[in-house]
């Protein structure tokens, strides 16, 4: 009889022990599946990068274009988005930009000179002045 005593009562933990393993095993699938929620959550949340300037280089490391707002005090008026792109020499060949009056357009040739424009009517080229 000690011996049927004794398997009921190791029969009566281990189905206890089975029911804890899979209210565990349930509990830890729950917190991977809410963990995987919070992280797309997170992955779907729109990020802001905030600066004055971004650099895009090359391979070599040389600066090939440029986003970046207007100093005052440097031909524009006002604080004002300008796009540069260099050549692979490093120098400015297109600007695109918004000036005082509008936006600007300009294209620059090797030598540095603006040969093409477009602004508003009283806009000069953003390379005056400077």
């Amino acid at each position: 009889m000690a011996h049927e005593t004794d398997l009921a009562v190791l029969t009566a933990r281990i189905e206890k022990l089975e029911r804890q393993s899979r209210r565990l095993k349930h509990l830890c699938v729950v917190i991977v599946v809410a963990f995987s929620a919070i992280a797309a959550a997170q992955a779907a949340v729109t990020k802001t990068i905030a600066a004055s300037r971004f650099a895009l280089v090359d391979e070599d490391n040389r600066t090939r274009a440029e986003l970046e707002t207007s100093m005052p005090g440097a031909g524009r008026a006002g604080v004002n988005p300008i796009l540069t792109f260099s050549d692979e020499n490093g120098r400015t060949r297109l600007r695109v930009g918004l000036g005082q009056r509008g936006p600007t357009l300009e294209v620059i040739d090797e030598n540095g000179k603006t040969h093409e424009y477009l602004g508003g009517p009283t806009v000069r080229p953003a390379t005056e002045g400077r």
